[in-house]
């Protein structure tokens, strides 16, 4: 059960960054994507609660991180 819960989670955060890198490429995109991908995910029961948990926190980081840039810039 533990293999396959770490298995769950290495894969959920491989594609959050994913998501966000491909975002950052794509004129900021990451947020929408990466909330759909994840959303996707739910639906799916794919993923473990505790792994939607920690994409759901690193999304939420990311996004207080992407509004602090972009504060600063204009």
């Amino acid at each position: 059960m533990r293999d396959n819960l770490n298995v769950h989670f290495v894969l959920a955060l491989k594609l959050m960054l994913c998501w966000v890198m491909r975002g950052l490429l794509c004129n900021c995109r990451a947020i929408p994507m990466a909330t759909e991908s994840m959303n996707r995910l739910k639906r799916a029961n794919s993923l473990s609660q505790k792994a939607l948990a920690v994409i759901e926190r690193l999304l939420k980081l990311f996004k207080a991180g992407l509004r602090q840039t972009i504060s600063r810039v204009s």
